[in-house]
């Protein structure tokens, strides 16, 4: 079975932050102190829609899956800086299986101890099983 936590550190970790910082523009405006026009909310509400068109497109993501599966060799992993916008506590995993150019997927630490607890081995083929919108992982398993 998939395990789609992943993206729902997506949802709250990329989408609850644009939401916070929508309501936070729209509050620095003090509506309830003056009378403020839909202009001055501008900022405000356009990061507040986004964040909430983004994170029905992570939902349905999860109501309809298309998860893909890659089969490589375990070649690296490091911290996540250059996703946008860039997920702290998110690492890449990065795999190739001898053609083409290596792939990269991510996974957060919280979701990692759920979908694969154990530390990847280099040099070891694994199945990846992502969702093939985020190349975020839903699953993994060891090749034998």
């Amino acid at each position: 079975m998939y395990n789609f936590s992943g993206v729902f550190y997506r949802i709250w970790g990329v989408c609850g932050i644009l939401l916070l910082v929508g309501i936070l523009c729209i509050l620095v405006e003090r509506p309830w102190a003056k009378k403020v026009t839909l202009k001055d909310l501008k900022a405000g509400l356009l990061i507040t829609v986004f964040a909430i068109g983004l994170g029905l497109v992570y939902a349905s993501r999860i109501v309809f899956p298309d998860v893909l599966s890659y089969t490589g060799e375990f070649v690296d992993t490091h911290r996540n800086s250059r996703v946008a916008p860039p997920l702290p506590l998110t690492d890449e995993y990065v795999f190739w299986n001898g053609e083409g150019k290596k792939q990269v997927y991510y996974l957060d630490i919280f979701s990692k101890k759920e979908i694969f607890p154990y530390e990847f081995e280099y040099g070891r083929q694994y199945t990846i099983y992502f969702d093939d919108f985020t190349n975020v992982i839903v699953r993994v398993e060891p090749v034998e």
